[in-house]
């Protein structure tokens, strides 16, 4: 009885994570779908990023 409170709790906050974990996979997954989209259609003869853009980054 006492413990039951704490666990539901920490099963909330498990899936809470859980699911900012899937988000944010999620939103990567779109972003580079989005970049790879936009270097196929822009054709551009070096889609990668030059080394100056890396080292902003």
């Amino acid at each position: 009885m006492h413990r039951s409170p704490c666990f539901q709790g920490s099963n909330d906050l498990f899936s809470q994570v859980k699911v900012l974990g899937l988000t944010h996979l999620k939103s990567i997954f779109v972003i580079k779908h989005l970049h790879y989209k936009e270097a196929v259609g822009s054709r551009e003869p070096t889609p990668r990023p030059s080394p100056s853009q890396e080292g902003k980054n």
